[in-house]
């Protein structure tokens, strides 16, 4: 009989303690979505995954996405003159690396069809949240030119209540930027919107470079296990292309910052 209540006394201790580590906080770690498509704890992910977190973005200094890759990614970035045509390598595919490296802005593909690379001046350093880089083939996953890795940009979202802010900056060679950003919404819906402009005269001639930036994003949860989203955004610049200097006599009769190709220039257009 003692022995029973021994047993008894112990099973309800046991059923206590349960109930306790029930209603207990967990924390789960570290949440990623690249890897397999959808939320999970990292260290349930499939491949290793390197995250540049938001608090990573605000301590680098960076002005540019490529120069927070460079600095927190753990990626090769291989810069031609300006962000417009910025290569990032993953597993040493240097020119290559534009078709064997696959870049994601919340999921959606940035690399075009034809193997030019992704804009990575088309994505405003200020409206990213974190960066989740998979290094390794990826493309059972993620189809074509994910062979050498993936890296997957991901914007903010809205919060609940109403917060926002703006920021001007200014640098040399007339550099200039303004952004603004919004988020408002509840528990059931949340709106983040973002508006920005820089322009900078370059160091060399006909290197400048003014470009327009604008998003909005809508998430909506209508059961536990249903969630809505809508995205939209849009990015316009124009940009000189001075080219590069053969020579010393180039360099020598038109100066360092000297082009060979005043008139020269380019215009981007992109619309999702």
């Amino acid at each position: 009989m003692k022995n029973s209540l021994l047993f008894v006394a112990l099973g309800m201790l046991f059923l206590v303690t349960l109930a306790y580590a029930e209603e207990s906080d967990v924390s789960l770690g570290k949440i990623i979505v690249t890897p397999a498509r959808y939320a999970q704890a990292a260290a349930l992910a499939p491949s290793y995954v390197k995250v540049v977190t938001a608090q990573d973005i605000a301590t680098s200094g960076a002005m540019t996405l490529p120069g927070l890759l460079s600095q927190k990614a753990g990626v090769h970035v291989y810069s031609k003159g300006s962000d417009k045509n910025t290569m990032v390598d993953i597993g040493g595919y240097n020119d290559a690396a534009v078709s064997n490296v696959l870049v994601l802005l919340n999921g959606r593909r940035l690399n075009p069809s034809d193997s030019s690379g992704p804009d990575l001046a088309g994505v405003p350093l200020d409206s990213i949240e974190r960066i989740e880089v998979i290094r390794g083939g990826s493309s059972v996953l993620y189809g074509d030119n994910a062979v050498g890795g993936v890296v997957n940009i991901i914007t903010h979202q809205g919060r609940p209540g109403v917060s926002g802010d703006v920021s001007v900056e200014a640098g040399s060679y007339g550099r200039r930027k303004e952004t603004a950003q919004v988020t408002s919404g509840n528990k059931a819906v949340t709106v983040y919107v973002f508006g920005g402009y820089q322009e900078t005269n370059g160091y060399r001639a006909n290197n400048q470079y003014q470009a327009g930036d604008g998003q909005v994003r809508i998430n909506g949860k209508g059961a536990p296990l249903l969630s809505l989203g809508l995205e939209a955004g849009w990015h316009d610049d124009h940009y000189g292309l001075p080219s590069g200097l053969r020579g010393m006599a180039q360099v020598m009769s038109l100066g360092r910052r000297g082009t060979r190709t005043p008139e020269d220039y380019g215009d981007t257009r992109d619309r999702y």
